[in-house]
């Protein structure tokens, strides 16, 4: 098979002053389609190309040289997103890829702030939607017959009376909502060097798979 796409990236940004950076940047990502190369069972091997537009406004300031803020919103519209799935083969289970559609939006912020000499304290957030807007239809293999709480049937049972089901309205795989950073850093100095301590705490939300 041949695949082709014409890709790239182009922005716009602005400094009002020295201590301020703005940006807004748009771009266009691909991935070629191609098939899964283990050596497995594997009933549909191949998979289409995938494409996403991407958006993003940023904005970096920095206040007194003291306090420093990063932060970015983002939007993603995913066409085609090549997504391994495992499904049920008969008696047993093997691997596929699923072309699913999907929009990702999120808010990221990170911060650093040195109230005083010596001291630095930082905060990062991060915020992510993800959403499966088109996904049909595959057999979940823990739940063959959509008979599960939430379980969303979709199209004909198969001949072995499995149910296969829809995947809109999912989450992406591995995509936590918030995630969150929290940390500092003190440092001593002597004549001899410098002594620093420094701690660290993360926050990563719940995670879910297809």
């Amino acid at each position: 098979a041949d695949y082709d796409a014409f890709t790239g990236t182009i922005g716009v940004q602005w400094e009002p002053d020295a201590d301020t950076n703005l940006y807004l940047r748009y771009s266009r990502g691909y991935k070629s389609g191609g098939w899964l190369g283990a050596g497995g069972l594997t009933p549909d091997p191949y998979a289409d190309p995938e494409y996403v537009n991407s958006y993003e406004f940023g904005a970096k300031k920095t206040f007194g040289g003291r306090l420093q803020l990063n932060s970015a919103l983002f939007y993603a519209d995913y066409k085609g997103m090549q997504t391994p799935l495992t499904v049920s083969l008969g008696s047993i289970t093997a691997s596929r890829f699923e072309n699913l559609d999907a929009e990702v939006w999120g808010f990221e912020l990170e911060s650093l702030w040195s109230p005083i000499n010596n001291l630095q304290l930082l905060l990062n957030y991060g915020y992510l939607n993800t959403e499966i807007t088109s996904g049909c239809c595959f057999v979940d293999v823990g739940d063959p017959f959509a008979l599960a709480s939430g379980a969303r049937p979709s199209g004909p049972k198969l001949a072995d009376g499995k149910q296969p089901q829809s995947l809109v309205g999912n989450q992406l795989p591995m995509s936590a909502q918030n995630k969150l950073t929290v940390g500092g850093t003190y440092s001593w100095d002597f004549s001899a060097g410098k002594l620093t301590a420094s701690a660290t705490y993360s926050f990563t939300d719940d995670q879910q798979s297809l």
